[in-house]
């Protein structure tokens, strides 16, 4: 008999921030939360998209913040912290300096071979990249029973959690 080893971990979008900040000479950075509701269901992955503001356009480029949930016989959330019923994760974005926005959440499940499905809800949250400046957001809340996303003042709450992590990440309020 062979056993064949499997596993799979969470991935949150914290172990991307920074230390300490390191920007460009262009670049500017923001610090936020993503807080999703811990009931049913739990997708495998949520991709948080934003792109960069153009005068006459958006930036085509889209990046994104991703979480993969803990997958572990069963899927669930592995947040940086737990608020009352929500899984909170810490999330940075470093770019060079301008005007940028969330544009569009993407909720992704897998049911293996029997089915995949994909939901997306777009939303427009914009907020500006100062140079040489790290600035708060706020949370991006997600109720996916409803569906609803909601951008918050979580300062407060955060900045604690910031501070504790990441205490030579200079955060001005």
């Amino acid at each position: 008999m062979q056993l064949i080893p499997f596993s799979s971990c969470a991935v949150r979008p914290s172990r991307n921030i920074p230390t300490a900040a390191t920007l460009g000479s262009n670049e500017g950075m923001i610090v936020g939360t993503i807080s999703i509701e811990k009931s049913r269901p739990v997708y495998n992955s949520y991709y948080f998209h934003y792109n960069r503001m153009l005068e006459d356009s958006y930036d085509t480029y889209e990046k994104k913040i991703w979480i993969f949930s803990s997958q572990w016989l069963k899927v669930k959330h592995k947040p940086d912290y737990i608020d009352g019923n929500k899984a909170v994760y810490l999330y940075s974005i470093k770019e060079v300096q301008g005007k940028y926005q969330f544009s569009l959440v993407r909720l992704h499940e897998n049911g293996g071979s029997l089915y995949q499905k994909l939901y997306e809800k777009t939303m427009n949250f914009p907020f500006e990249i100062e140079k040489g400046k790290v600035k708060y957001l706020g949370e991006l809340y997600l109720d996916v029973r409803n569906p609803f996303i909601e951008l918050n003042d979580k300062r407060e709450r955060d900045l604690k959690y910031f501070k504790e992590k990441y205490p030579l990440l200079k955060i001005t309020e």
